[in-house]
């Protein structure tokens, strides 16, 4: 059986200077400082003969162009193949944007991230894929699966006609609804060297919108969230540096938001795994990799140049009255998928991964916790990362666009109904020959 290895290293990516954050379009100005500190870590795992190499960055998502842009990167510094390296983003909503982004305010619009921050992070993940492949040395591999039930609930509140209404917040008459599936389970892969170094991977789904003590405040300032403190936790009790995944959390959020709820998430989460220490259970085997590609067609379709062209008249027009016309909103929208699909197609990458018995899934999008929740049962000890490799849009499955509710609308979706269908009879096929 071949011995595993694996190396790591994290960098911090706090932005110095004031810089539009991600995650509300809401949003009219730049930040105002940092709450909680970014940070991104690259962790390689190997068994000799293939290796995978998790970049994980405190960020809300990146879309698939500039996913892919710094997986190649990472595959000429380090020479393990591109298909091999995992993008993930902690789904942070307080952290700079890394994509083409959409902002409801006219005077901002469509917004282009800032070189100077795109910049860092690509050379922060470049040195950190480096520096992690080069440190590969012999490690034991331990799991911990763990439920956290108390910390967050699925949004997606269903009525009692069988509807779904979208509650942002814990409803304040939660016996009027029928709460949906919540993938309650965090998982942790703890990897530990001869010498007492090593790391932990852990992915929860949860949404990191805790929120700071400050609703106002903190809606402005950068934060990597619950995450934060779920890792200071953690590493002030083992030493070992913690690099976060985000699971099925598209319709999960915190139950309880702002005030002291991010810290406690996260010290609730770090606690969690801390005292489950006995409860690791070793991992071995090798590691295997899988990447396909599925065409799917989007939800809506736009001709680029019409969508321009509507676009630049709407935001003309609302820059001249002050407010947005009616038609901006759905101009903006155009604006932006012509953007990203300029032939209403796309090809939705997937990663796939094995590391012993532990099977990976990544994909670009919001997740929702009914697909983890059966991959969990049709590929047990299976690992869902969502918003990894891209960031298009959310994945429900196509009986939830009847329901209604946020997460399965033409808005919130980027491709038809029946792509999370499709993507799960795939996925599950091919973790099964893995």
């Amino acid at each position: 059986m071949a011995k595993l290895q694996f190396g790591a290293a994290i960098r911090d990516i706090t932005p110095i200077q004031p810089v539009m954050l991600h995650g509300y379009a809401a949003r009219t100005r730049k930040s105002c400082g940092v709450s909680e500190p970014l940070r991104l870590g690259a962790l390689a795992v190997s068994d000799g003969s293939t290796t995978l190499l998790f970049i994980t960055i405190d960020t809300t998502g990146i879309h698939s162009s500039e996913a892919t842009a710094l997986a190649v990167a990472a595959e000429e510094a380090t020479g393990v193949r591109r298909s091999n390296v995992i993008v993930a983003a902690s789904h942070t909503h307080f952290a700079p944007q890394m994509s083409l982004g959409v902002f409801t305010s006219p005077e901002i619009g469509m917004y282009r991230p800032e070189s100077s921050v795109t910049t860092r992070i690509t050379n922060a993940a470049v040195s950190a894929a480096k520096e992690s492949v080069a440190a590969l040395t012999d490690v034991t591999v331990e799991q911990l699966r763990v439920d956290v039930p108390a910390v967050a609930f699925n949004r997606r509140t269903i009525r009692a006609d069988g509807s779904v209404e979208t509650n942002f917040r814990y409803p304040e008459r939660p016996e009027r609804f029928t709460f949906a599936p919540v993938d309650a389970e965090l998982t942790a892969l703890r990897f530990t060297t001869p010498a007492g170094t090593g790391a932990l991977l852990v992915n929860f789904g949860c949404h990191p919108v805790a929120g700071g003590y400050d609703q106002e405040a903190s809606f402005y300032r950068v934060s990597s969230d619950y995450v934060y403190y779920l890792r200071r936790v953690v590493e002030e009790a083992w030493g070992l540096p913690v690099f976060f995944t985000l699971g099925a959390a598209g319709d999960v959020v915190p139950r309880d938001r702002y005030r002291e709820s991010r810290r406690r998430i996260g010290r609730i989460l770090g606690e969690s795994i801390v005292l489950a220490d006995r409860m690791f259970t070793p991992v071995e085997g090798e590691v295997f990799s899988r990447f396909f590609e599925m065409p799917v067609d989007t939800i809506l379709s736009f001709h680029p140049a019409e969508a321009k062209t509507d676009y630049e008249r709407e935001r003309e027009a609302s820059l001249a009255r002050r407010e947005a016309t009616p038609g901006f909103a759905d101009a903006l929208l155009g604006r932006f998928r012509s953007e990203l699909y300029p032939e209403n197609r796309f090809a939705v990458p997937v990663q796939l991964a094995r590391v012993g018995p532990i099977s990976f899934a990544a994909l670009p999008f919001e997740v929702l916790s009914e697909f983890a929740r059966r991959l969990k049962t049709d590929v047990p000890r299976s690992v869902l990362v969502s918003c990894a490799g891209g960031y298009q849009g959310y994945l429900p499955f196509e009986y939830e666009y009847a329901r209604g509710g946020y997460e399965a609308s033409d808005r919130s979706t980027h491709f038809a109904p029946g792509t999370a269908d499709a993507l799960y009879e795939r996925i599950t096929s091919e973790l099964a020959s893995l």
